[in-house]
């Protein structure tokens, strides 16, 4: 399940922001294994990394498109920039990931 945190400490923010380093062929390792098991289990094994990861059991893989327009629009402004802003960073520090490789 997922933590949240509220307004963190000066240590915990440090501790948060922290992103894990792994050796690039560690990585490839780790990615093949979740591509593997995908190309093998389909959908199936979706839903068992979904439990495995975020701790939530899922039914269906798609979700409507009707259902995501409708909680995007549900959204504050400041968040929809936030998750942008979360979009880029992300962005970033994977292509700087594979870029050093």
């Amino acid at each position: 399940m997922i933590e949240i945190i509220y307004q963190p400490s000066p240590n915990q923010y440090k501790k948060l922001k922290q992103r894990p380093q792994l050796e690039k062929s560690d990585m490839e390792i780790v990615i093949q294994r979740v591509y593997d098991g995908i190309a093998e289990g389909g959908d199936y094994e979706l839903k068992a990394l979904t439990k495995k990861y975020d701790g939530v059991e899922i039914s269906t893989i798609k979700v409507p498109y009707t259902e995501v327009l409708s909680a995007y629009q549900a959204l504050d402004a400041d968040l929809k920039i936030a998750i942008e802003g979360a979009k880029a960073n992300i962005t970033n520090s994977t292509e700087a990931q594979i870029s050093k490789a």
